[in-house]
């Protein structure tokens, strides 16, 4: 029990070093549900998209993933907002991966 409280404590630590590292400066559990904005552009179309962080995932990869409120970008659903070298990319089911700023509104 000991062992998987260490390992849950070091995740933690982790994914609020990369949440910072991305320019977030709230801890994990600090920034469920507090609101964002989203701008993206995808040729000539610019999106904003406003909602709640819901939650937060690290892979074992060392990849880290928001899943957030806003369901589509236009009509594309959003399938991830992931971290990828120090951007934040929408991933969407059919037009493929755009590069977003994220704004978490304090």
């Amino acid at each position: 029990m000991t062992r998987n409280l260490e390992r849950l404590y070091i995740e933690y630590n982790q994914l609020n070093s990369s949440l910072r590292q991305s320019g977030i400066q709230y801890d994990s559990i600090e920034i469920l549900g507090k609101p964002y904005i989203l701008a993206c552009e995808s040729g000539s179309h610019s999106y904003i998209l406003t909602g709640q962080i819901l939650s937060v995932e690290l892979s074992d990869t060392g990849g880290t993933k928001l899943f957030i409120s806003s369901r589509y970008m236009g009509s594309e659903p959003i399938q991830s907002l992931m971290l990828v070298d120090d951007a934040w990319h929408i991933r969407t089911t059919r037009a493929g991966r755009f590069i977003a700023r994220l704004k978490i509104v304090k």
